[in-house]
């Protein structure tokens, strides 16, 4: 009845925050009006730089489907509207929707059982997984293609791995744990780049050494995807190697998964692990202590490769 009487109210801000009405739409049909008359609400920044969907993102007072409607909201204007007003975009203090709902969720106490699994979501921890779930459905096809500029051709129409994206999207290590024990099939799975979230892990130096011992834990995780090779022709101790990780805890672990890997050279450049790690040029002092790692567990691994130069 009121946007039928004044439809600019849905694009009117208000005089302290500059929000507009969709900012604070707690109501799925209400959503969706305010949508109907204002589609271009779903991109209106606030004084904080934060559209309706950095609001939804982090306040269990918005309903899980009100996420849903504003990224197809965003999604229906454009490409270019949809990588600006969804899961990636930033607010004035560089968060994103997703930082605000992986935080939501890492305050929720995590409880392991007997066997050393975590705990069951509670109602509040339930609600945010949904719009996790919702926001990285939104980011993975945009981070999917962007990442095949950087790696090259991939296989596509695959399900959609959470814990791969989630490794990749650099989400917070609690809610990457939890989706481990969530959706430890996905553990063997391989994207469409060839990678096990084992991969994808230490091919991302931001991903702490908790998260790659629980891959590599022989009950919790996956350890025999030390020996799975990607669609490159990598092993993910080639990745560790030329990623520019620090953690040499979970370089001697990733070994012992795989012994043979130090001799292994790689398919993308034809170059041993040790190798790898010497010619990064972003962190010397890192690559020194992982390639002295590297050639301590395998002295021989430099002798090969010195007769493999000379042949």
């Amino acid at each position: 009845m009121l946007l039928d009487a004044n439809p600019c109210a849905a694009s009117h801000p208000e005089r302290y925050y500059g929000k507009i009405p969709l900012h604070v739409a707690k109501d799925v049909v209400v959503a969706r009006l305010l949508l109907n008359v204002f589609p271009d609400g779903v991109g209106a920044r606030d004084k904080q730089g934060q559209l309706p969907i950095h609001k939804v993102s982090r306040s269990e007072d918005y309903p899980p489907e009100i996420a849903i409607i504003l990224l197809d909201g965003a999604k229906a204007l454009g490409k270019t509207v949809k990588i600006q007003c969804g899961a990636m975009a930033l607010d004035n203090a560089g968060k994103t929707p997703l930082d605000f709902v992986c935080e939501k969720i890492a305050e929720h106490k995590q409880r392991w059982n007997l066997k050393g699994r975590i705990g069951p979501l509670d109602g509040r921890g339930k609600h945010f997984w949904k719009k996790l779930e919702t926001l990285v459905k939104d980011a993975a096809p945009d981070h999917f293609w962007q990442r095949r500029t950087q790696i090259g051709d991939c296989k596509e129409n695959l399900p959609f791995l959470i814990v791969h994206y989630l490794l990749d999207l650099n989400c917070l290590p609690q809610v990457v744990i939890r989706a481990i024990h969530m959706y430890s099939e996905q553990l063997r799975i391989q994207d469409g780049f060839g990678r096990t979230p084992l991969a994808v892990a230490v091919e991302n130096k931001l991903v702490c050494s908790e998260v790659i011992t629980l891959l590599l834990d022989a009950e919790r995780g996956y350890p025999h995807a030390a020996k799975t090779v990607d669609c490159r022709g990598c092993l993910p101790l080639h990745h560790f190697a030329s990623s520019g990780h620090n953690q040499i805890q979970s370089l001697s672990k990733l070994i012992a998964a795989n012994p043979e890997a130090l001799q292994t050279y790689d398919g993308k450049n034809g170059l041993l692990p040790f190798m790898l790690a010497a010619v990064r040029n972003d962190d010397r002092e890192t690559a020194v202590d992982t390639v002295y790692t590297l050639i301590r567990e395998a002295p021989w691994a430099l002798v090969s490769a010195l007769s493999h130069c000379v042949s």
